[in-house]
């Protein structure tokens, strides 16, 4: 059996009728469609978009689901005991007879997809140029540039730390590294590098922030580059002077700050805390603005539209919010059908993408409160989303440690 569609139907080999795949409506039962004929066995891709069924007359099938499209049919040696499918549905396994057989799969078709990496580590975070379409991508030992106009096109970043939050200069020409776990002297660094220019390169690192001590979770660039906002587990947002390494702010927040987010002027920061709320700040006076209170559970991230006066956040309440950081009322609520795990939000905060648990990003307008285009983007959750600067691409990294980039399906 398989859930299909969030839930809305149900696919699961019929015993009577055929021996069909069938698919039904959750909702009454009623029938929606049969695939196939004298189906023994079937199995399903990790997203449940592909079904891989084999027969009592010697063929094996791949399908897409829930439409029911033929995409593929093999021979195999025998009637079908048992399949199996990979999760990414690359590869399908049939039992038939005394011999375990392995197919290779069509890779699946997705629309608006301009590339697709797959790395061999997890990806932590990512960052993209705002210049080039170069993407920074953070994931355990590794730190890597990849050319998003070539697939195979990469830099290696030597010496890599473990990052918790990558961010680009406004040039593009240096980003920060934000270490998330102390290193021996119990500060969380964090470390400004120039963009290598060369495919092979040394150490590029320019300058070393002592951050916060038990770690840094947050550090993003403010007023053109010249300042540094980072927060940490030691319960501060500092200020840092990128040209000296000087710390010019401290602000005692309260709590360990679990993500932040600056005003396109460097003034304002959004700060999740542990709490349910996101807390809104002047770092220039030390002073508490206002909360963004509305979420039933934690904040797990937070956007501040680039040139707007919008604040995005997502929660494990399966929502996100769009906020006026000024008067700190909720413009905006959109509900998941599963937990929201990754948000970006337009230069002018007019348009939200999320990323969710179960692969999908979803558009939704800001202005008409209304939901927009979801497609399918992972086989497991996603973990990050970041805009291009033209605002009509995007790039995702999910937990199946792949990396995409999208032309944006918005209307």
């Amino acid at each position: 059996l398989a859930i299909l569609n969030g839930g809305e139907q149900i696919a699961g080999v019929q015993q009577m009728g055929g021996l069909g795949l069938g698919i039904w409506n959750t909702k009454d039962g009623s029938p929606v469609s049969t695939i196939g004929e004298k189906v023994t066995s079937a199995a399903y891709s990790q997203q449940q978009r592909r079904a891989w069924t084999g027969h009592s007359d010697g063929k094996a099938t791949l399908w897409e689901l829930p439409s029911g499209k033929l995409v593929k049919e093999f021979q195999i040696p025998g009637r079908a005991h048992a399949v199996a499918i990979s999760n990414n549905s690359s590869f399908g396994i049939v039992a038939a007879g005394n011999l375990l057989s392995m197919y290779l799969l069509p890779m699946e078709k997705v629309p608006n997809r301009r590339i697709q990496v797959t790395f061999p580590v997890s990806i932590r975070a990512i960052a993209v140029s705002p210049i080039e379409f170069r993407t920074l991508v953070v994931g355990d030992q590794m730190t890597r540039i990849v050319d998003l106009k070539s697939s195979n096109s990469y830099t290696d970043i030597q010496s890599p730390i473990p990052a918790s939050t990558v961010s680009f200069s406004p040039d593009g020409s240096r980003f920060l590294l934000a270490r998330a776990t102390p290193d021996r002297l119990g500060f969380g660094t964090i470390q400004l590098r120039e963009r290598p220019k060369m495919a092979i390169s040394g150490d590029t690192t320019l300058r070393k922030f002592q951050g916060h001590q038990g770690g840094t979770s947050a550090a993003v660039f403010a007023r053109n580059a010249t300042r540094i906002i980072s927060g940490g587990l030691d319960n501060h947002v500092r200020v840092w002077e990128t040209s000296t390494e000087q710390e010019l702010a401290s602000l005692d927040v309260g709590a360990a700050v679990t993500g932040l987010a600056a005003s396109p002027d460097g003034k304002t920061v959004a700060v999740l805390e542990n709490g349910v709320n996101c807390e809104v700040w002047n770092v220039d006076d030390k002073t508490h603005l206002g909360t963004l209170s509305g979420h039933a559970l934690v904040p797990r991230a937070v956007v501040w539209a680039r040139r707007a006066n919008r604040v995005a956040t997502i929660s494990g309440d399966r929502t996100a919010r769009v906020w006026d950081p000024k008067t700190f009322e909720c413009l905006a609520t959109f509900e998941h059908p599963v937990e929201v795990t990754a948000v970006d939000i337009t230069a002018d905060g007019k348009v939200l993408i999320t990323g969710g648990q179960d692969g999908y990003l979803r558009a939704w307008n800001v202005e008409s409160k209304q939901p927009g285009k979801k497609w399918w983007a992972h086989n497991a959750s996603v973990v990050q989303l970041v805009f291009a600067s033209d605002d009509k691409t995007l790039v995702s990294a999910g937990e199946d440690h792949i990396l995409c980039w999208w032309d944006l399906p918005v209307d």
